[in-house]
């Protein structure tokens, strides 16, 4: 079955290859070779480019699905958003490859009572031992990186309800509605529970085009 609206179009194959695995023809080279730097001012950093971070998480072979509110918007089920959540695989080498990823993006932790810009970090797999959400600011915009999303056990479990959606010769894994549900409401934010009717009457929408 496959859909498109406003230049995305989302598939849900019968076999599924999780986003990172070489198709390299998908993205092609990168659009510059000059280093990319993001302003110190937080302020004036770039807005969200999910397509050019699309581009550099697959450039390195990184295995991840989106998650969050990006994934509802991309099934035209959340509100518009201005960061994108990933959830990558744990295994060192996919992580070593995120680490890679974000180094190329200009990467720095984002977080309340950091300057404004972010703050440097040293960024290989051991960055991601201890902790289960890293926000970064990055040179193409706000990239959050969940390693065990509320209410799921993280990569493994949500690649395999995944669905690859496509844009703009961009190419990515996504979570399912039902995922997405089932995440938000274990987070049980304000913001998330305000989503749940509509990305339930979404996902209603989406089961009858899929017992279609």
């Amino acid at each position: 079955m496959r859909s498109s609206r406003n230049g995305w179009s989302i598939s849900h194959p019968a076999t599924r290859r999780p986003c990172g695995v070489p198709e390299r023809s998908t993205f092609g080279r990168p659009k510059s070779d000059r280093p990319v730097t993001i302003e110190e001012d937080w302020d004036k950093a770039p807005a969200l480019d999910a397509p050019a971070i699309l581009e550099v998480l697959h450039r390195h072979g990184v295995r991840f699905v989106v998650i969050g509110g990006m994934a509802a918007q991309l099934q035209r089920g959340g509100y518009p958003t201005l960061d994108i959540d990933i959830t990558p695989a744990l295994d060192k080498a996919s992580l070593g490859s995120l680490a890679s990823a974000l180094t190329d993006m200009d990467a720095r932790l984002r977080a309340q009572g950091l300057p404004p810009g972010g703050m440097r970090i040293r960024l290989d797999a051991r960055t991601f031992a201890q902790v289960s959400t890293v926000t970064f600011a990055t040179a193409m915009g706000p990239l959050d990186v969940a390693l065990r999303p509320d209410g799921t056990d993280g990569y493994a479990d949500l690649v395999r309800g995944a669905i690859k959606v496509e844009y703009k010769g961009r190419t990515a894994w996504v979570a399912h509605l039902r995922d997405v549900i089932r995440s938000k409401v274990a987070a049980g934010r304000p913001k998330d529970v305000e989503q749940l009717p509509a990305l339930r009457r979404r996902l209603a929408e989406v089961e009858k085009q899929e017992a279609n």
